[in-house]
């Protein structure tokens, strides 16, 4: 079949409508929803077994369908902005998110509503210019530099942040409408019952996961609270261990009377040590924090696409029953096949996600064992700073350079424990956000069941 001339034209479609396509481990379509194929302007029938690139612009780079089959081949979900062809040549950009499936890849889009996206048509123009002189690699490694400067580490980090970004935007943008739309006639009773049902419990994932997913935007911004405070903590112990040099060779300097200033200042550095070594703990448990809270985020936002999706597949099958259509044999097949994937795909994230939340309260409850480890430490270093003061004054001149020293110690371990406590507040906030999240993917891990628990009914 001759593919159409690009014209500059617009296949249009709403931000309340998403649409999918399922194809085999080749790229060819095996199913997909109305909107689709409204979209796409092509025939179900010519969609159904063609090659997914039936629908590919011209104006895409190479490149990035090169980094989408090499994410997905690996089994890695990964998302990105496509400008797509439809039947007469009109574009349509959607906001993809592609998921490996059992024996193929699940393909979920919405129409893109940020910021974000405003970046992408230059970019994939330039892609296209290093392309031509120099190949697919040529456009990866421009495409590579470009997201580096714009402080992603790649191009699967760009990814998560976007569907991150334009699921927050899509919920926000959007009422979604979970009414079951009337149907007509008694030739369906079964069929219609089950859908209804099902949506039902979507309704109850869709707002359940809105829940969660407000909650780990919550928690994500205290911990990046979290995450300054523990930089800014081990700078003040730089300045500790400074301040305990320049101290010693102070006291070693004045002899005989020194010495037990020298212990003073080596009690010090035994408490920076011991504080080091608490303050790596709690770094490293800061950074699992951060990366299990990045991990969660592209997960539950995945979630959020995913049964949004079902709904509106739901709606979209009874609102087709609802005009009096009737369906085939293999129709009904097809629908439930696909409503039992998306489901399937979509409990599959649940679960995983169910893992990652308690995986995080374990690591912020340790997060609060730390603190109060490094709490028990600057406690210890103002009782010494107390000692070494009392010293400091019997000398003969008062000890005047020592009373600067310890006045400079007095403010770093208040600050530190200002610092502490901040950081404190911060982590009950988290931990707080997290016991929202849980009851809520509980509660999305249920409805996800009996929905499908109707599907295969």
């Amino acid at each position: 079949m001759a593919r159409a001339t690009p014209i500059d034209q617009e296949s249009p479609f709403s931000l309340d409508e998403l649409f999918f396509s399922r194809t085999d481990t080749r790229g060819i379509i095996i199913s997909g929803n109305e909107v689709f194929v409204r979209v796409s302007k092509h025939p179900r029938t010519t969609l159904i077994g063609s090659p997914h690139n039936i629908i590919r612009h011209p104006d895409m780079p190479k490149a990035v369908f090169f980094l989408l089959w090499k994410t997905i081949q690996a089994g890695r979900p990964l998302c990105a902005y496509v400008k797509n062809m439809a039947a007469d040549g009109s574009f349509y950009w959607v906001f993809a998110s592609i998921f490996p499936i059992e024996e193929g890849y699940l393909s979920i889009r919405i129409k893109q509503s940020t910021t974000l996206f405003e970046k992408i048509p230059p970019l994939y123009k330039q892609m296209l210019d290093k392309e031509r002189s120099g190949g697919v690699d040529a456009g990866v490694k421009f495409l590579g530099e470009t997201l580096t400067t714009l402080g992603f580490k790649d191009y699967e980090a760009f990814s998560k942040a976007a569907l991150l970004a334009e699921v927050y935007s899509h919920s926000s943008q959007t009422t979604f409408n979970f009414s079951a739309p009337s149907v007509k006639g008694d030739g369906q009773n079964q069929e219609v019952s089950q859908l209804t049902q099902s949506l039902q419990q979507c309704q109850e994932c869709v707002k359940e996961n809105l829940r969660a997913l407000q909650n780990l935007q919550s928690l994500s911004k205290t911990n990046q609270v979290a995450a300054e405070k523990s930089a800014f903590i081990g700078g003040i112990l730089k300045s500790l261990d400074l301040l305990t040099v320049n101290m010693t060779t102070a006291a070693k300097r004045i002899g005989a009377a020194g010495l037990t200033l020298v212990a003073v200042a080596d009690a010090i550095q035994k408490s920076a040590a011991e504080f080091k070594a608490d303050l790596s703990n709690f770094k490293q448990s800061t950074e699992q924090v951060q990366s299990l809270i990045a991990s969660s985020e592209f997960r539950i936002a995945a979630i959020q696409i995913q049964v949004e999706m079902v709904a509106f597949y739901l709606r979209e099958s009874l609102s087709k029953l609802g005009e009096g259509q009737t369906s085939s044999p293999e129709e009904i097949e097809d629908r439930r096949q696909n409503l039992v994937l998306l489901l399937q795909v979509s409990s599959e994230y649940v679960t995983h996600m169910t893992e990652e939340t308690g995986n995080l309260q374990k690591l912020l409850t340790r997060l609060n064992s730390d603190v109060d480890s490094l709490r028990a430490t600057v406690n210890s270093f103002e009782l010494i700073r107390k000692a070494g003061t009392i010293e400091a004054a019997q000398l003969q001149d008062g000890g005047l350079e020592f009373k600067t020293h310890f006045s400079d110690i007095d403010a770093l371990v208040k600050n530190t424990a200002s610092q502490l406590a901040a950081f404190s507040e911060s982590l009950n906030q988290s931990l707080y956000a997290v016991s929202q999240i849980i009851p809520a993917t509980r509660n999305v891990n249920h409805a996800l069941f009996r929905a499908r628990k109707l599907m295969n009914a």
